[in-house]
């Protein structure tokens, strides 16, 4: 009777907050009494606000040079072989400490002479010397840095920095400082600003789902649209049942109820000359659904799952503070799968703008919730370009093995182009994957009760949901998926772990719509 009558009393407890909420709608006024319910009183968003403001505030130990006669040591390129000089003030005992930990170096002089400790290929890799020398080098030294250098060993030097912010175990670590000559004070603040925005999104990606859940997502967005003047609209319950059907339907058989957010931002002070959509699956843990996954320990690093979305608010990040003439629309679908009562399940049949869709494996749900969204976007003032990002499928690193992403795009449109030299301006090792018919028709004929299923075998499953991406997208549009599920690019300076889901695809996609823009540009005067 006591047990009885305390349920009664916590469901009683529960139907009083829940009913207290308040309510969330723009960015502007997030709590809004006449909009849809997305606020909660949480210390969940805090901390993840303050994360991104502690990286925000991190110079990660690179300085533009101004007094080359105040630092202990210099670095200086000599073909392959970097070179580590020391003058009367170096402490020879840290070097002689330094030079043990990265592997490899000879004396020579007052030389130390230290040799990448990983064997050359064909992919572009930031030099690992810089993300080695970030992390082991004394860290109450200063550095110039003297010769050739690279924009993206840089970034390999900032990204050596990276620790957990969210982690109480360690004491924060300290590192050198680089001392960077010879660069302009906005391709600097381009350097720190990108550093920034993949030290964000390894931060958010590693975090778990009782720390980021899709309530999370939006007010993320929500942060970012307050801070770059963006708009949002943010869709829930009864707007995204009617809008953005198959995200519902993945997400519905979750306490931590799903929505999708979409900001739209556009320079103030020019025209646009490209608009952009960027969908990201935000799913912030993903058991399988009913299909659980196995083995089951495949399920422990499902916090990540969530990747796409994030990577394309960092990419928009970048965007948005460049102030490129892009008029650029972020929208995301957040959401958990889970087994429920509720839940997805297989064999369900859903109505598209692209025919009927059968739901073959609640596994696959990242690919309904992008195919909704695109849905809503074919529909809503398509953009010139579209990309979609996700770590959609295990399928990606059957093909390519953890040292490289995947993208799909048709080899004739304008973007692909510079979506291929982006990726490896960035020194990102993703590769391009044509477009093949062939897989959709395979979809089409294995539905005997639909117009096509989600998905059939995993070989060749990467290739085979871009298929079925692609038909649910404008026909109008230019459209790319990326498929980041590696785990390790090999790219120095990271650490072992999920946080590494390729975030240098931001990078490269980063290039691409730069370089896209600028011809675009001379396009536009060479004909006027």
């Amino acid at each position: 009777m006591i047990k009885r009558h305390l349920i009664s009393c916590l469901m009683l407890q529960g139907a009083l907050v829940f009913t207290s909420l308040p309510l969330y709608a723009s960015a502007t006024d997030p709590c809004a009494p006449e909009c849809r319910g997305l606020c909660e009183d949480d210390a969940r968003i805090e901390a993840l606000r303050a994360r991104v403001a502690k990286n925000a505030a991190c110079d990660f130990g690179l300085s533009l040079l101004q007094d080359p006669k105040n630092r202990d040591l210099y670095i200086l390129e000599n073909k392959q072989t970097w070179r580590v000089l020391t003058n009367q003030r170096g402490d020879a005992e840290d070097l002689n400490h330094a030079r043990k930990k990265l592997g490899y170096a000879q004396m020579d002089g007052n030389f130390y002479a230290v040799r990448p400790p990983v064997t050359p290929t064909d992919v572009p890799v930031p030099s690992p010397l810089f993300g080695l020398l970030r992390q082991n080098l004394p860290a109450h030294m200063g550095f110039n840095l003297v010769g050739a250098y690279d924009e993206t060993d840089l970034l390999a030097w900032g990204a050596g920095q990276y620790q957990r912010n969210f982690s109480t175990s360690k004491k924060d670590k300290t590192f050198p400082e680089l001392y960077v000559p010879n660069l302009a004070e906005d391709r600097f603040a381009s350097v720190i600003s990108r550093v920034r925005a993949i030290t964000n999104y390894r931060d958010l990606i590693a975090t778990s789902l009782n720390q980021f859940m899709p309530i999370d997502g939006a007010h993320l967005t929500q942060d970012l649209a307050n801070k770059y003047g963006a708009s949002l609209e943010t869709f829930v319950e009864h707007d995204l049942h009617t809008h953005f059907r198959m995200a519902w339907e993945v997400g519905k058989g979750s306490a931590s109820r799903p929505n999708v957010a979409i900001m739209t931002w556009a320079p103030q002070d020019q025209e646009p000359v490209l608009t952009l959509d960027l969908v990201g699956k935000g799913v912030c843990f993903d058991t399988g659904g009913h299909n659980l996954k196995t083995p089951s320990e495949s399920a422990a690093t499902m916090f990540a799952d969530k990747g796409g979305a994030l990577a394309q608010l960092m990419l928009a990040t970048l965007i948005m503070e460049a102030n490129l003439p892009v008029k650029v629309r972020v929208a995301n679908g957040w959401v958990v799968n889970v087994p429920g009562r509720d839940a997805q399940m297989q064999s369900d049949i859903y109505k598209t703008l692209a025919g009927q869709v059968e739901n073959a494996d609640t596994d696959a749900e990242g690919r309904l919730v992008l195919a909704s969204i695109l849905n809503y976007l074919r529909q809503n003032n398509p953009a010139q370009v579209t990309m979609t990002a996700a770590t959609l499928t295990w399928a990606q690193l059957v093909a390519t093995g953890k040292n490289a992403g995947l993208f799909h795009a048709r080899k004739s449109d304008p973007f692909t182009k510079h979506l291929k030299k982006g990726m490896r301006t960035a020194k990102d090792p993703m590769v391009h994957h044509g477009i093949d018919a062939r897989f959709l028709d395979e979809l089409k004929k294995a539905s005997k009760r639909a117009d096509m299923v989600t998905c059939t075998e995993l070989n060749g499953d990467s290739a085979r949901a871009d298929a079925f991406l692609r038909v649910h997208a404008s026909e109008t549009t230019q459209f790319a998926h990326a498929d980041i599920a590696c785990a390790d690019t090999g790219t120095p300076g990271m650490t072992p772990g999920v946080e590494n889901l390729d975030m240098f695809y931001v990078l490269g996609a980063f290039e691409a719509v730069k370089t896209y823009v600028e011809s675009l540009q001379s396009g536009a005067s060479t004909s006027s």
